[in-house]
């Protein structure tokens, strides 16, 4: 495997423990719909969160959350859509994107909570 999937794989496991202690209750990673995946579903204090996770070792390219781009947004948004045609919830849904970057001197966490605003749902999908 390519350092940068291993890098990936490793922060999705750094975001869900970190996620844990946080007081969020992972209920799926790496979840699948056609071509879109959210990397975390959790649910804390009524709140259903699709949770994005972006891992970087180096600041050369600037920081992981930067990598968020339209087309990511849409595979996400698609995953979610088929999350939630199957599992239908009353729930208040939110879009997290989790920062993780391993540096020389640790680990650091970013939690951008509701990163992404439902009315923007309209803008991405007509263009």
């Amino acid at each position: 495997m390519a350092r940068h999937n291993d890098t990936g794989k490793r922060g999705e496991t750094l975001a869900a423990c970190w996620l844990t202690v946080q007081g969020y209750q992972i209920l799926f990673k790496n979840w699948r719909q056609g071509r879109g995946e959210i990397d975390i579903i959790a649910l804390k204090k009524g709140v259903l969160h699709f949770i994005e996770v972006k891992t970087s070792r180096s600041t050369r390219y600037g920081f992981p959350e930067d990598r968020m781009n339209r087309g990511k947004w849409r595979n996400i948004l698609q995953a979610s859509q088929g999350f939630l045609d199957g599992f239908p919830v009353e729930s208040p849904v939110q879009f997290d994107v989790i920062s993780v970057f391993i540096g020389d001197n640790g680990v650091e966490y970013h939690l951008m909570e509701d990163a992404f605003s439902w009315s923007l749902i309209t803008i991405i999908n007509e263009k």
